[in-house]
């Protein structure tokens, strides 16, 4: 016969698989789905040792592949990459490490002027508010001010919109 407390960490090991065997996940997601599933946090502890012992958690391999699917369907800037991450259990110092690797510059800014030939002026749309609604969409994407202002130049040269369109 197993006491109360050995099935109850067997009941946690399994539900924290299951939710691994979906996705990947931070140990703070884990943690905080175990504690609202109503686990103790003796039983908790015991869990997320043994899954990252067993290399099942990872948060350095969770925040890179988190990060590179993020860019891969939904790109943005490093700013909102990194408050993701932390917003999902990564550390601050972490979520900047991971981000720096995987988003050079070059590649950021890269990222920002692909999603600006996309976003074009509208009819009868004037040149400054163009560039005010290109502005707020790049920043809301997490692109920092120098990567705004550059890409901002680079589409606003040479731009001409007639204004009776």
């Amino acid at each position: 016969m197993q006491r109360k407390g050995n099935s109850r960490t067997k009941s946690a090991w399994d539900y924290a698989l299951y939710f691994l065997a979906r996705r990947s996940h931070s140990e703070y997601e884990i943690r905080k789905k175990l504690l609202a599933k109503g686990f103790t946090e003796e039983a908790v502890t015991k869990v997320l040792e043994r899954l990252k012992a067993a290399g099942f958690l990872d948060d350095v391999r969770f925040a890179r592949n988190w990060a590179a699917y993020r860019m891969a369907t939904h790109p943005s800037g490093s700013r909102r990459l990194r408050q993701e991450l932390q917003g999902r259990g990564v550390s601050p110092e972490m979520a900047a490490a991971v981000v720096a690797d995987l988003l050079p510059r070059e590649e950021e800014l890269e990222a920002a002027r692909s999603l600006a030939e996309r976003h074009r002026p509208r009819r009868g749309e004037n040149r400054e508010k163009y560039a005010r609604r290109l502005a707020r969409f790049l920043w809301q994407r997490g692109f920092d001010f120098e990567i705004v202002r550059q890409v901002l130049g680079e589409r606003l040269e040479g731009l001409y919109i007639d204004i009776d369109n």
